[in-house]
């Protein structure tokens, strides 16, 4: 259990690097266009990755909370109390 939290720490700081520096990446591109609107291909594209990307650490984090639901809910046994 210990080490699926450990990957589960791993993987959320390797997938929330790049869902925090997308948004701020599409943000900087955006500013830098020298006219005020900008190509719509471009922003289209940029803002769906950028959406998409940043939901993938919830979706991590919730396959990892069903799998360790899961996986605990097989291991706990519910015995009588002996006196």
């Amino acid at each position: 259990m210990k080490e699926e939290l450990a990957k589960l720490s791993r993987s959320l700081l390797y997938v929330g690097v790049l869902a925090i520096s997308l948004p701020v990446a599409l943000l900087i591109d955006l500013a830098t266009f020298p006219t005020a609107a900008a190509p719509m291909p471009t922003v289209f594209v940029f803002t769906l990755l950028t959406v998409v990307v940043g939901l993938i650490p919830l979706a991590l984090l919730i396959a990892f909370i069903l799998r360790v639901a899961t996986v605990a809910q097989h291991i706990a046994s519910i015995t009588p109390f002996m006196t």
